[in-house]
């Protein structure tokens, strides 16, 4: 059986996107041939410290507080410490791991603290593969500006991903953008996927209506939905730019084809 340590820095029941990913991944393979231990933020107390899910075994570490409520934009300071200490206490916590569990690869979600955790834990443990997996489309560019701190420690940073033996990334965006820091391993494109049964599902005319009343949507109105961030690689804001062309092109063949 393989074994494989996670670093992800949240998880169950604080998820987005990305840890979605690592409970769909780990539920279709095997539970005889791998096995997963996840390094992870507690943030609430009430939580258990280790924890069972599915074909992962969770193992919290940092501060944590009573009735957490997990938000980039409100964070209480026990919280924020919490993120800032976690490269070191998910590396101290994947030491003591090893120290009785062979693992044959080391997984880290995201380049943010878990791959910092990641890295440290490679210097320790240097002959254990890194993977690293990448959601995140931001522009490296565009990094130090949003996190000042970067600047001080970019040459660390950049070893979250050249340090990787491999990477995954779910876009050819995010592929480049690995390539222009220097990184020549190989790389893995895989986009994530949807669950092909909610998508293709028939929506009977009855709960149409009733969602375009609930959103008082009238005829020849035009509603657009997004689930993604607004980030560089998803489009968006050429989108949003595009729909005021795209509104006067339909206005004007309305009034030219209009009975």
């Amino acid at each position: 059986m393989k074994r494989i340590l996670i670093f992800s820095l949240t998880y169950h029941p604080f998820v987005g996107g990305a840890e979605v990913a690592i409970k769909e991944i780990t539920d279709r393979v095997s539970p005889e041939e791998y096995a997963f231990d996840m390094v992870t933020l507690r943030f609430d107390s009430s939580l258990p410290e280790v924890e069972k899910r599915g074909n992962i075994t969770i193992y919290r570490v940092g501060p944590s507080i009573q009735g957490a409520q997990v938000s980039d934009r409100n964070l209480p300071l026990t919280l924020r410490l919490a993120k800032t200490l976690f490269p070191f206490t998910a590396c101290a916590k994947a030491y003591m791991l090893s120290r009785k569990n062979a693992y044959d690869m080391t997984w880290a979600m995201m380049a943010n603290s878990a791959g910092f955790g990641a890295i440290f834990f490679k210097y320790l443990r240097p002959r254990i593969p890194y993977f690293l997996e990448l959601q995140d489309g931001r522009a490296f560019a565009d990094m130090p500006k949003r996190r000042p701190i970067l600047r001080l420690i970019w040459w660390l940073y950049k070893k979250v991903y050249t340090k990787a033996d491999k990477i995954k990334t779910i876009s050819h965006f995010i592929e480049r953008e690995v390539r222009s820091i220097g990184y020549e391993k190989e790389i893995f494109v895989i986009p994530n996927a949807v669950d092909v049964a909610k998508f293709s599902r028939e929506v009977s005319g009855d709960e149409l209506a009733e969602l375009k009343a609930r959103f008082g949507k009238k005829m020849g109105d035009v509603f657009l939905f997004t689930a993604s961030r607004l980030v560089l690689s998803r489009g968006v804001e050429d989108t949003i730019r595009a729909l005021s062309f795209w509104c006067r092109t339909a206005s004007d063949f309305c009034r030219a084809h209009r009975p």
